[in-house]
């Protein structure tokens, strides 16, 4: 990851809360588009469909399918409890047990439903 392919994004998904800061660290304006997968997920579970694009304080928004996601499930961000942290990060299998992968695998397979359905609503 780098400033510039942070800046050129229109979403990013990490791994964990730590990997989302770290990519904001590097590109700031990546705050609004940047979440950890779980909590994509989260946020975006049980949307039906993506609002259109309003026109804000600083002209119009982002009329994209991913641009009007992200500003709707940012919107959703104040109105729903966030998920606990031991739930938020996808643990990390490198160098570990196969009973560590299986339990990444078991993580990825439970968040990605809501995440494929949401990315698919256009």
């Amino acid at each position: 990851m780098t400033p510039e392919i942070a800046a050129e994004a229109d979403l990013v998904l990490t791994a964990t809360r730590a990997h989302r800061a770290d990519v904001v660290s590097l590109q700031p304006k990546a705050l609004k588009y940047t979440f950890a997968l779980a909590d994509f997920a989260h946020l975006v579970d049980g949307i039906d469909e993506v609002p259109p694009a309003q026109t804000g304080f600083f002209g119009p928004a982002d009329d994209s399918f991913i641009g009007r996601l992200v500003d709707h499930i940012g919107k959703r961000r104040t109105a729903i409890h966030p998920i606990a942290e031991d739930d938020a990060d996808i643990v990390d299998p490198y160098r570990r047990p196969p009973e560590v992968f299986a339990q990444m695998a078991v993580h990825i397979d439970a968040v990605t439903p809501p995440v494929v359905r949401a990315l698919t609503l256009e």
